[in-house]
């Protein structure tokens, strides 16, 4: 069973790249499940924000919208104490290191000492080789060295001038053989859908020989007026000075095992195995991530039941649908051959 996402380009009225997500049939817990969806392949097809497609330039702002004692220095210190930027997404670091031109080709994360929604939850790294001066920026002086999903630990770190512990962090290696005197590390989405501020206990980037980051280093705390959109696939560009918006819509297929095994007749198997019933976590998903991740609406596309005439299958797909209409998501159901027949029978049989 699978979600699958279409994805609108930018400029253009139609889809013109899909993907398919595998979704754990049986899952222990939601989080299994956000692992399974929060993988780059997804985040590859999503454009953050609004774009003037002309240019996709934004400005990026030095906005001081931090507490007095978790400053941008923090995040490049060495110890677990945080940085904390009241602005939530979009915010960041723009370092320069004192060790000169480097070719970053890792980063690494640890997480804060607060709630973990305010964690990173998407990453962009930027490089230039222009002299950083003044408190605002051009996108355009930057060239996208790596991007992707963070998945960090919700093991909380710990707050001050604490060692780092390697089991709060995250890492991911990349490719990338451009040196570059300057870094500009922001993160578009953080992990929780209503959090406003964003937080990170250490940000660090590697290259082959060894971390560049260092405690002393020039470090700024940013924001960007939007998020920066890099999107590597095919696209059709507005016409210069008009705006156009990028967007998801999620397709949930066939769902009538999970609403046949998850009732009362089919045995509750899912919840009594696993703890949970896969159609209410995907809905659960959705409407968690669905704003964040610029998905305007679901459709689900039919074969919501397996035996039209059971009742219970229905009040089971009920209860899932109803996640997102407690969440006011927008969906539509397409009605599949298992809804409308049961018994070798059509409804307008019976």
């Amino acid at each position: 069973m699978s979600l699958h996402l279409v994805r609108a380009l930018p400029g253009t009225s139609c889809a013109l790249a899909w993907r398919t997500y595998p979704i754990p049939t049986m899952t222990r817990s939601q989080n299994m499940l956000e692992r399974a969806m929060r993988t780059e392949r997804l985040l590859a097809l999503l454009a953050f924000g609004t774009l003037t497609a002309a240019s996709q330039a934004t400005t990026i702002t030095v906005n001081n919208r931090w507490p007095t004692g978790e400053p941008p220095t923090a995040a490049i210190d060495g110890f677990a104490g945080k940085y904390l930027n009241f602005e939530g997404a979009n915010t960041g670091i723009l370092v320069t290191p004192a060790k000169g031109a480097t070719v970053a080709n890792s980063i690494k994360l640890w997480t804060a000492d607060d709630d973990s929604g305010r964690d990173p939850g998407f990453y962009q790294i930027f490089g230039t080789n222009k002299v950083i001066t003044g408190t605002t920026f051009d996108s355009e002086d930057f060239t996208l060295v790596s991007q992707g999903m963070v998945s960090l630990p919700t093991l909380r770190g710990t707050a001050g001038q604490t060692p780092l512990d390697e089991t709060r962090s995250w890492s991911k290696s990349f490719e990338n053989t451009q040196a570059y005197t300057s870094y500009l590390v922001v993160f578009p989405s953080v992990r929780g859908a209503s959090t406003t501020m964003m937080q990170v206990g250490e940000v660090q980037l590697g290259s082959a020989s060894g971390t560049i980051f260092a405690p002393g280093d020039s470090v700024l705390g940013v924001e960007a007026e939007r998020t920066i959109v890099h999107f590597a696939g095919p696209k059709t560009v507005a016409p210069a000075g008009e705006e156009t918006s990028s967007f998801g819509i999620m397709f949930i297929p066939d769902t009538q095992f999970y609403s046949r095994y998850a009732a009362p007749a089919g045995g509750n198997q899912f919840a009594a195995r696993f703890g949970s019933n896969p159609f209410e976590v995907q809905t659960e998903w959705i409407a968690k991530f669905a704003n964040q991740l610029q998905i305007p609406v679901a459709v689900h596309l039919g074969d919501v039941v397996d035996r039209a005439g059971t009742a219970g299958e229905w009040d089971h797909a009920s209860l899932a649908m109803k996640t997102l209409d407690d969440a006011d998501y927008p969906y539509s159901v397409l009605a599949g051959n298992h809804d409308v027949m049961n018994g070798g029978q059509w409804s307008n049989e019976r």
